[in-house]
């Protein structure tokens, strides 16, 4: 059998502990999920550097080899409505239950 203290932890004591518990599990999860953020590269420009040299720019898309097809789009969707469609028409066996 384990041994009581005769003096109780005060639960006020207690409480204190468990936020300052808490308190430490949001500080470890705020640090690792700031910390790849934090772990990034600076590419500021610094002073005297070409600025226009640093900018990032976007980059140029190539046009497509032929324009996209309607057809598969449309066949697509007269397929799934017809599914639909065609799903509601199955008649329900529940005739004398409603």
């Amino acid at each position: 059998m384990i041994a009581r203290s005769p003096i109780p932890t005060p639960p006020r004591t207690r409480q204190r502990s468990r936020a300052a518990a808490l308190g430490a599990v949001l500080a470890g999860a705020v640090f690792l999920a700031a910390a790849p953020a934090a772990a990034q590269p600076n590419n500021r420009p610094r002073p005297g550097q070409n600025q226009a040299a640093s900018e990032l720019r976007p980059p140029i898309p190539s046009l497509p080899s032929k324009p996209a097809s309607n057809f598969m789009m449309i066949l697509v969707g007269v397929i799934l409505t017809g599914l639909v469609v065609g799903a509601n028409m199955i008649p329900s066996k529940r005739s004398h239950q409603d």
